[in-house]
């Protein structure tokens, strides 16, 4: 440590008051030791002025703790703008990655936070989490960006040795002859050493701060979160989701109002497995059609002519039970802006059957449809936020998941608790290049269909698969696009597939 001069006295009563609960006041602790030419999987975590540090667990996921995001006790999308640089010891350099948080997850004991990076940290080993549990003596190395003996704002990553003294079902603490984590250091990562290779065993919650600079304290401790015990939750938090599909139905509205369903047989792996039909299954449907769970299709309807009764703008819900419709009765109306082009893909339904729209004032609104009464839960929707006009197209992709396009191409992705009503993820970016496509629909479960591209032998249906837990896309074509899962489909008004038919096992 730098300017080391501990007193080592008093340490089991002052540590059992940090470990009772009294946290430093600001999302605080920085390791006043060595300055670090290695551990690349520590992470610097800047919001609104303050700052903690992290340890990159999975390429698309660093663990901190909660005192970090106050605003956020809960998780979901952070409240403020959220910066997480990784791989970078020296932050003067251009090293590793810039990223920024798009959602956070606590653990159910609220003791550490999951940060979803915006994009995966690519080239950076993450650091392994420790299956043993730590006993007293153990050496540990404790690494941070925060406050040092002798620096307030250091730029580059301090790290120094601790020897584990207790160990509980929970917590640990660390012993250091020289210092202790400082203001800034929350959420460093506490790791083992052998043969070359670091294990994670705690990331720091609170100290005594013995050491750091501005602070006059002989008594000495740092507290971690053992990461043990969190080890398989960690795992399944950050692991490919794994994700289970029903043969897909596809709604095809065709010009000239016929309606025609297709059947995809391997909507979870994108392959050309599909039951074509040889006939239409309805006429008079010119409007803004889409498909809803449980054999539920939406028409916002187009007038057909003199004999029509609906006028432009009503909305109808119709049922299709394998062989023939029922209902079809109007249920609404005001509907007619999605019959335009400017508005027709800002209307999209997800695999709850929830119809989310965007309105000229720039409003997501969510419609919700109640099968009990058969009725709208609220016929006016429920608005979940504004200037969403910059989007021309959005498409629901699973429970509350939105994948937002920009009129330039650009891709971004979405996600509303409902049971929380507050939004778990907002716009991270996930591509470009989309504009080339005239319409993208979902069968669910971060699958996408996306038609309007050609190929050499001419215009050809897409499919994609996001894994929102690691940021990677499923292998794409050769061509570096979604692989082609039929041809044509460009002449269709508009194509919708069942938003159910594919969903992510927990």
């Amino acid at each position: 440590m730098r300017s080391a001069r501990i007193r080592s006295r008093a340490v089991t009563a002052a540590l059992v008051a940090v470990t009772g609960g009294a946290l430093l006041t600001a999302p605080a602790l920085a390791v006043s030791g060595d300055a670090a030419t290695t551990y690349n999987f520590t992470a610097k975590i800047t919001a609104d002025g303050r700052a903690c540090s992290g340890a990159l667990v999975a390429p698309a996921w660093v663990l901190t703790v909660p005192s970090c995001f106050p605003e956020n006790p809960n998780g979901g999308a952070p409240a403020k703008a959220t910066t997480v640089v990784v791989g970078r010891v020296n932050l003067d350099s251009t090293a590793g990655i810039t990223a920024h948080a798009s959602k956070l997850v606590p653990d159910a004991g609220h003791t550490v936070m999951l940060v979803k990076l915006d994009k995966a940290a690519t080239g950076i080993t993450p650091v392994p989490l420790s299956t043993t549990a730590p006993t007293a003596g153990d050496p540990v190395r404790l690494a941070g960006f925060g406050r040092t003996a002798d620096e307030w704002i250091p730029n580059v990553l301090h790290t120094s040795a601790f020897t584990v003294g207790t160990v509980d079902a929970a917590q640990l603490v660390l012993h250091s002859d020289t210092a202790d984590a400082c203001k800034g250091d929350a959420g460093a990562p506490a790791f083992r050493e052998a043969g070359g290779l670091a294990t994670l065993v705690g990331v720091t919650t609170s100290s005594l701060q013995h050491g750091c600079m501005g602070i006059e304290q002989p008594q000495q401790g740092t507290t971690e979160i053992r990461t043990d015990t969190l080890a398989a939750w960690i795992g399944q938090q950050t692991a490919p989701a794994q994700v289970q599909c029903t043969p897909a139905t596809v709604w095809s509205e065709r010009a000239g109002g016929g309606m025609w369903h297709y059947v995809h047989n391997d909507a979870a792996n994108g392959t050309a497995n599909w039951v074509n039909p040889t006939a239409a299954v309805g006429s008079g449907w010119l409007g803004r059609m889409l498909a809803a769970p449980g054999g539920i299709v939406w028409d916002i309807h187009k007038n057909t002519g003199a004999a029509d009764t609906f006028a432009d703008g009503v909305i109808r819900r119709f049922a299709w039970n394998g062989t023939k419709w029922t209902g079809g009765g109007q249920v609404g109306g005001g509907w007619a802006p999605y019959l335009t082009a400017a508005y027709a893909n800002r209307v999209t339904v997800d695999s709850q059957g929830r119809i989310f729209a965007i309105n000229a004032k720039g409003e997501l609104r969510v419609f919700i449809w109640n099968t009990a009464t058969n009725n709208w839960v609220n016929g006016a929707g429920v608005s979940l936020g504004t200037n969403w006009l910059m989007y021309n197209s959005i498409t629901a992709a699973g429970d509350g998941v939105l994948y937002a396009r920009t009129p330039a191409g650009a891709l971004f992705r979405y996600e509303y608790s409902f049971a929380d009503n507050r939004w778990l993820q907002i716009a991270e970016p996930i591509g470009t290049g989309w504009q080339m496509f005239s319409e993208i629909f979902s069968p669910g479960a971060d699958i996408l269909y996306a038609r309007g591209s050609s190929i050499s032998t001419g215009p050809v249906l897409r499919w994609y698969k996001r894994d929102d837990n690691t940021d990677t896309w499923a292998p794409l074509a050769a061509d570096g696009a979604g692989k082609v899962v039929g041809y044509g489909w460009t002449t269709e008004l508009h194509v919708s597939a069942d938003p159910s038919a594919c969903r992510l096992v927990k």
